[in-house]
């Protein structure tokens, strides 16, 4: 993805259902930081950590 996004071909990367950690070890490893985690959010399941540490390290959440 890093290649694509390197060669124009993608304007942003993003992930899918990552937790705290796994974004902590992608952004560790990663030149191109993820631009968006997409997670199942609503009002029984808010995930206030994951907001909090994606807010921090400037990843959108949708």
């Amino acid at each position: 993805m890093e290649a694509l996004y390197d060669s124009g071909k993608a304007r942003a990367i993003g992930v899918s259902n990552f937790s705290v950690k796994k974004l902590q070890d992608l952004l560790h490893v990663a030149h191109v930081p993820s631009a968006v985690n997409q997670v199942e959010l609503h009002p029984s399941l808010q995930q206030p950590n994951l907001h909090a540490f994606c807010k921090s390290k400037g990843v959108h959440l949708s």
